[in-house]
């Protein structure tokens, strides 16, 4: 059985977490970016991995892997259960997640608690004996009586000292990019202005990531490469860029790219069986 003062503390606990809310749910934000048509539903328990020391390379490695983020949730407050994380994570549909947890401070002080004592029901009896004489003779005789009394309850109020660990909580939500959503399986950008200036041209696109097993991956494009042509025409920016790709879906066509200041011409098989966001429809 627990004592009193563990029982205090449990309580004094609940009320210094602040809500019954999960952080994780209370403090979500979602990818406004994140297109949903795109993701593959899970099909079991999202899996929750720790952030290493260096989550924008995690982040990129599960992009690489063929991961979007979905959402994120930062809070600071006393540790999260993890069954809250894994509730929130399918909540949103997340197949995948990755938290992070690291201390801040102590919150320390003294509260009050309220300890109520019930009122108590006492009963009192008493008895007595009484004789009488008289010309016919004697009498004797007991009296009993019973007097019941409500004593009110009473509130007293404990000092308990408490210290709650506080930490700063962050999880990065993540789901599964159906593979007829890659058409060339890479995320690319408009030239920087200092790449611009030392190129001397403000066209082309440089690619940021390539995802593993896409057409840009087995055609072995790299992060980094500057594409300025498909098939001889020149590449604008990077809108012109999607929707020239987009058109040529199933076709080998060939990007002229910059790697390294050399320039190559390099064929790539762009995936037959992509399909649009627009057309795209989520599959149970």
């Amino acid at each position: 059985m627990y004592s009193i003062r563990t029982v205090l503390l449990l309580v004094a606990l609940v009320v210094l977490s602040g809500c019954a809310t999960s952080g994780f749910e209370e403090y979500y934000s979602p990818n406004p970016r994140s297109d949903r048509s795109r993701l593959l539903r899970p099909t079991g328990d999202p899996k929750i991995y720790a952030m290493s020391a260096d989550p924008q390379s995690d982040i990129r490695r599960l992009m690489e892997d063929g991961y979007e983020v979905i959402g994120q949730a930062s809070f600071n407050g006393p540790p999260a259960d993890r069954d809250d994380l894994a509730e929130q994570a399918e909540d949103v549909d997340a197949e995948l997640v990755l938290v992070k947890s690291q201390y801040s401070h102590t919150v320390s002080g003294t509260m009050a608690l309220p300890m109520y004592n019930p009122g108590q029901t006492v009963v009192s009896t008493t008895q007595a004996n009484a004789s009488a004489y008289g010309t016919g003779g004697s009498a004797y005789g007991t009296y009993r009586g019973t007097t019941t009394t409500q004593l009110p309850g009473t509130t007293t109020y404990m000092p308990m000292n408490y210290n709650v660990a506080r930490y700063d909580q962050s999880a990065v939500f993540f789901g599964k990019i159906r593979p007829e959503s890659f058409c060339l399986g890479a995320y690319w950008n408009d030239l920087p202005a200092e790449t611009r200036a030392q190129l001397q041209r403000n066209q082309g696109v440089i690619l940021e990531l390539v995802v593993t097993g896409s057409p840009a991956y087995r055609a072995n494009l790299f992060p980094g490469d500057i594409v300025w042509t498909i098939d001889g025409a020149p590449v604008m920016d990077s809108r012109s860029f999607d929707a020239d790709i987009s058109r040529a879906a199933g076709r080998t066509v060939t990007l002229g790219i910059l790697r390294k200041e050399q320039p190559l011409n390099v064929p790539v098989t762009l995936n037959p069986q992509f399909v649009p966001p627009a057309r795209q429809t989520k599959k149970e």
